[in-house]
């Protein structure tokens, strides 16, 4: 019902501002060299996790305004302009850059009203429909805490993504047997957003998302990193507590 769909989405943005909050205090901390090290997500820096997250905020951001205007989807080669000037940033200004970003989407999304958090579609640009809100959250969230904790366990072995935080987004996102994924029951058979390699990039397919989900539960289990970082991101799914798929 509609009041369960507001307070899915408010759990949402209390988990989004609790991993902005989190990581914000890590990436204020940190040296030029800790920047251009190795996180937990293969082949990336810190600086690019963070450049995709920021990047990724200010795309979210402009999605949700077009929501809010009723502006449907964001021109063609808007997000594209948006990695190509992330990419050509400095790692330092890259990090710099997510702060700010990822603080100005958190302000947008807060700013909602509760009949706005309840009603609103939003068109993402790579499913066939807009989606509720809450599931715009949800999907968001999936990211955010999937990177923090990329950015997190470079630095701490004993990372983790926090049990509430956890709990929220693989409620959000449900992975269906066959070639197509769940999100809040939208579902998309053909979901392929991008399959550039570039470190502000990353594929929305549902692969993806399968991978998003096994790494939250491998982080809120308290699963060690893998000790190579090449490695960081091997699936296996036969040893996560993945609940059965109806």
């Amino acid at each position: 019902g509609c009041g369960s769909m507001t307070s899915t989405a408010d759990a949402g943005i209390d988990a989004l501002r609790s991993t902005h909050d989190g990581l914000v205090a890590v990436v204020r901390d940190l040296s030029d060299e800790q920047l251009v090290a190795p996180s937990g997500a293969t082949e990336w820096t810190v600086a690019q996790v963070l450049s995709h997250l920021g990047s990724g905020a200010e795309i979210s951001a402009a999605t949700l305004r077009n929501a809010v205007d009723g502006a449907g989807r964001l021109p063609d080669g808007f997000n594209q302009g948006v990695w190509d000037r992330w990419n050509a940033m400095s790692p330092r200004h890259q990090a710099d850059g997510f702060v700010v970003a990822d603080a100005a989407l958190l302000a947008d999304v807060e700013a909602l009203t509760a009949e706005q958090r309840e009603t609103l579609q939003v068109d993402l640009g790579f499913l066939p429909a807009p989606v509720p809100f809450a599931t715009y959250a949800g999907m968001r969230l999936s990211e955010a805490a999937a990177h923090s904790w990329d950015v997190r366990v470079a630095y701490d072995d004993d990372a983790v993504i926090d049990e509430p935080t956890a709990r929220v987004t693989s409620e959000k996102v449900t992975v269906s047997r066959g070639p197509s994924f769940v999100v809040n029951n939208a579902s998309s058979s053909a979901c392929s957003c991008r399959a550039s390699t570039s470190a502000s990039q990353a594929c929305g397919s549902m692969p993806f998302i399968l991978a998003v989900t096994i790494r939250l539960y491998m982080a809120a289990a308290r699963w060690p990193p893998r000790s190579e970082p090449q490695n960081s991101q091997d699936l296996r799914p036969s040893a996560i507590p993945l609940r059965p798929l109806s």
